[in-house]
């Protein structure tokens, strides 16, 4: 974690390679507001178990737009993974993967007009 750094660019919050990082990792990570908390958590040191206490809390006591941005986080994160997950096996299997990628790309298109509007 010292080789990265958490920086706002175009408000937009990422997370940079410095150091001996940035010779191997070109690039930047764009962080989520729930992904950001996670840093943060672990920049302090805490606990995987903390971290996820913390995230409860948010769940159960937070206001209901917080509530509600954990839920559309976590709910993206999940179906990233699943999504990956089903691309990796069609690859492995030698299967064609283009229409994982165009259903992927569509799926992103749609995100991004219901979030704008």
């Amino acid at each position: 974690k010292e080789d990265f750094v958490l920086r706002e660019v175009a408000n937009q919050t990422m997370v940079i390679a410095v150091g001996k990082a940035s010779e191997s990792f070109k690039g930047m990570i764009k962080m989520n507001k729930t992904a950001e908390d996670i840093w943060v958590f672990i920049q302090k040191g805490l606990y995987v178990e903390d971290i996820i206490e913390n995230m409860q809390k948010t769940s159960l006591q937070g206001s209901a737009e917080d509530r509600q941005e954990l839920a559309n986080e976590i709910e993206k994160a999940y179906l990233e993974k699943e999504i990956e997950r089903m691309y990796d096996r069609l690859a492995k299997t030698g299967r064609d993967t283009s229409i994982v990628s165009e259903k992927l790309t569509k799926l992103k298109l749609r995100k991004k007009a219901n979030h704008h509007s």
